[in-house]
């Protein structure tokens, strides 16, 4: 599994707990690492995507 896969996983799993929580500010926390993370695995993603060849 790629880094990026990983952090989407990670991004998922944050939003779940984020729903099942009662507590709105563990809600916001959880909303707010799982946006991140997402965010940087599309940068990882974006940064060593490899160039498509053209013929």
């Amino acid at each position: 599994m790629s880094i990026a896969a990983y952090l989407r996983n990670l991004a998922v799993r944050c939003t779940q707990i984020a729903r099942s929580s009662t507590d709105p500010r563990v809600q916001e926390a959880l909303e707010t690492i799982s946006t991140e993370l997402a965010d940087k695995a599309e940068v990882l993603e974006a940064t060593f995507r490899l160039p498509t060849s053209k013929r």
